[in-house]
């Protein structure tokens, strides 16, 4: 567990549900609040050295998974608010999806350690978001992102984790 107060606001769902669109909202309304003090954490997927999305390995998962993490605890180390495009879980759900089982099971205890960190978790449905575009990264597979939305929402659901669904 953090010995602080939870600071990250995570945006979290399936790709091309309006993540990032509702993360650079977020920051906009902090900063017209006056909060001084905000850090981003942008996704971590696009930068994997990797193959990512449909040709993801286990390695994949993990560098994205704890890439992620890292950046949310750095960040958060030095910032009052952070807003995160995406949750730690997301990276687990895609793994679940991905086949990767063995790999989900042992980064959610390393989730559920991080959990505390997060001050609100807004997940973007696909009913209710749907922006998705093929920009070229974005994997394309339709019923890929229903099944990723579909385990990310077990996930939290299996934690009882608390989620404002937009």
């Amino acid at each position: 567990m953090l010995e602080t107060e939870p600071n990250i606001i995570a945006f979290s769902g399936t790709h091309g549900t309006g993540k990032t669109f509702a993360l650079k909202k977020c920051v906009r309304d902090f900063e017209m609040a006056g909060c001084t003090s905000i850090g981003v954490v942008s996704e971590t997927a696009r930068r994997c050295p990797l193959p990512i999305n449909g040709d993801s390995t286990e390695a994949s998962q993990l560098w994205i998974f704890s890439a992620h993490i890292a950046a949310e605890i750095r960040t958060a180390a030095i910032n009052e608010v952070v807003i995160a495009d995406r949750s730690c879980f997301d990276a687990i759900a895609y793994s679940i999806v991905l086949g990767y089982g063995a790999l989900a099971v042992a980064m959610e205890a390393m989730a559920l350690r991080h959990l505390s960190a997060y001050k609100q978790i807004v997940v973007h449905t696909i009913e209710n978001n749907d922006w998705f575009v093929d920009d070229g990264t974005r994997w394309t597979n339709k019923q890929a992102r229903v099944e990723v939305e579909k385990a990310l929402l077990g996930l939290y659901a299996k934690h009882n984790v608390e989620i404002i669904k937009k």
